[in-house]
Formats: C-alpha cells, sequence, structure tokens
C-alpha cells in the first residue's frame, strides 16, 4: 500500500505540472495542442479502450501497461494490458483522453521540458513526456497510449471504435 501512495504522489506531482516553465509557454505547443484536441472533438468518440502506460521512477503497479474502458467520457474499468503483471488490480485513477489532453496543457503551461506526439487522424496523445523541473532528477514521466476497437484488436488509426 505503502509503493501504491508513492506512485500517487509521483503522479499528482507531474500532473499538476510541478515546473518553474523557464520562458513561458511555447506558442507552437499551445497551437499544436488546441488543433489535436479539435481533431479528437470532431472525431465525436465518448466510447473507447485505451492502452496506456505511465512511466517514471515509481512502483511496478503504477507502470505496468494497462487497458482503460471510457464509457460517455468516464473510466468504467482498468484492466492489466499483459498476462504477466504485477499481483492484484490496477490503480484505477487512469485520465481518459481528455485526461491526457488536460496533463499535456498544463506541462506545456508550467514545466521546463514536454514533448508530445499525437495521432494524426484523432489528436489524442500518442505519448507525452514530462520534465517538470530540470534541476531536479528522477522527476520525470511520461504517458503512451493506443486507442484499441471494441474488441482490443490493436491499434486503430484509420477506423475509429465504435464506428
Amino acid at each position: 500500500m505503502k509503493a501504491l501512495a508513492i506512485g500517487a504522489v509521483a503522479l499528482a506531482g507531474i500532473v499538476s505540472g510541478l515546473g518553474s516553465c523557464q520562458g513561458g509557454p511555447d506558442p507552437a505547443a499551445l497551437a499544436e495542442l488546441e488543433d489535436a484536441q479539435a481533431r479528437w472533438e470532431q472525431a465525436d468518440l465518448h466510447d473507447y479502450r485505451l492502452q496506456l502506460r505511465f512511466l517514471c521512477f515509481c512502483p511496478e503497479e503504477i507502470v505496468a501497461p494497462v487497458i482503460v474502458t471510457v464509457e460517455d467520457d468516464v473510466v468504467t474499468a482498468v484492466e492489466w494490458a499483459e498476462p504477466e503483471h504485477p499481483e492484484g488490480d490496477p490503480p484505477q485513477e487512469r485520465p481518459t483522453v481528455d485526461g491526457l489532453f488536460e496533463i499535456a496543457g498544463n506541462a506545456i503551461r508550467s514545466a521546463d521540458g514536454v514533448g508530445v506526439t499525437y495521432d494524426p487522424q484523432y489528436g489524442y496523445p500518442l505519448s507525452l513526456s514530462i520534465d517538470p523541473d530540470e534541476d531536479v532528477n528522477d522527476d520525470e514521466g511520461s504517458y503512451t497510449a493506443v486507442l484499441l476497437g471494441p474488441e482490443g484488436a490493436g491499434p486503430t488509426e484509420t477506423e475509429p471504435p465504435n464506428a
């Protein structure tokens, strides 16, 4: 339980964008974020599955990949993505695509280092790397996300789930 609490604190630190953001937010990164969000909104997906992985110096149950099921824009289930996984159920506090956009926006506005790659068709963040404070070691974290079809048949970059 203590490991889970430590992981949750690390995750909360990155989500809140604890950083000094030297020089202010990058206007190009903000514009790219807005464009990606517009593509996601245009796709009009509210029910989907997302394979999500969060990488940080955190306990295994925080960094192991999971499948997040979202219905009506709300996380309804989180399950391990791989047969070899930590014991017990995965932590249920995982972001939706909208949550990933919020994390990305907060990081762009406040973290010292941010790298985001967006899906070219649907706009959701495929990868998001955050260094809240470049002067602090081991505070970095990153997400990778893959939108899955309704049966979880694999990545979908040409056909939206539930189409």
